[in-house]
């Protein structure tokens, strides 16, 4: 077969590293605007972006020409230092070290976009952890050590 066929749906999940409300509404959709065009770029299609003030959620169709791994860093990376250029906060902008990323298939987009979409409306007290373990559990993953957040986050 000379022609490659793929579906790869995921729901990515990052915060910034300092939980002080960072990302701000007077900002935000020219920072979803950048990831946007930076997903693009890179062959992939963003589905849906929402953020809650401390974290970004994202729907990507991801190509399976580049890591996922690499593939977030570079959106944090690149997300970060256009923050920093503008300086649209005080100080240093940076995001925490983890990230969260679970798969979807093609049944299951409307739900998870719809989730996605109500992040800001129905912002909930759970810590990036909470979130990641709520939807890991959704996965059959199960509360296990080694892939644990670190507490303060």
């Amino acid at each position: 077969m000379a022609v490659n066929y793929t579906r790869i749906y995921l729901y990515i999940i990052f915060a910034a590293e300092w939980k002080t409300g960072l990302i701000r509404k007077s900002w935000k959709y020219d920072l979803f605007k950048y990831v946007s065009t930076h997903t693009r770029k890179r062959g992939h299609r963003l589905i849906t972006i929402n953020s809650t003030p401390d974290r970004i959620h994202m729907l990507v169709a991801l190509k399976p020409n580049q890591r996922i791994s690499d593939f977030v860093q570079e959106i944090k990376s690149s997300s970060s230092r256009w923050i920093n250029t503008r300086k649209l906060v005080n100080g240093r902008f940076a995001w925490q070290p983890g990230y969260g990323v679970f798969s979807y298939s093609q049944s299951q987009l409307d739900e998870v976009t719809k989730y996605i979409n109500n992040r800001e409306q129905k912002q909930s007290n759970l810590s990036l952890k909470e979130e990641c373990l709520r939807v890991a559990g959704k996965h059959n993953i199960k509360d296990d050590d080694r892939f644990l957040f670190d507490d303060d986050l």
